[in-house]
């Protein structure tokens, strides 16, 4: 099922009710993008990953280090100063250090 953005803000919405922290769905969401990257390129390879200041940026991030870690060759590429990023966003980019 894919869902519209407005739609996805409401899940999210109901996620952050629940007590469930932006964290948490980054880093859910970020093993899924790098789960569904490997199904599609079992052998690891090289992945050029751009990402801007935001969550998804971060999803972004925790993809590329769960890619690193199986093996891939990660290159990043932000679109914004690191003084730009989100505190979550500038802690995912430390990790992946």
């Amino acid at each position: 099922m894919i869902l519209s953005a407005s739609e996805m803000k409401n899940v999210e919405a109901e996620a952050f009710a629940r007590g469930v922290s932006a964290e948490s769905l980054m880093n859910e969401a970020g093993a899924q993008i790098a789960g569904a990257v490997r199904q599609f390129f079992p052998k690891p390879g090289h992945a050029t990953v751009y990402f801007g200041k935001g969550h998804n940026g971060g999803d972004a991030l925790v993809a590329a280090t769960h890619l690193r870690a199986c093996g891939w060759t990660v290159q990043l590429r932000p679109v914004f100063q690191e003084d730009d990023l989100s505190e979550l966003l500038q802690k995912k980019l430390r990790e992946f250090h």
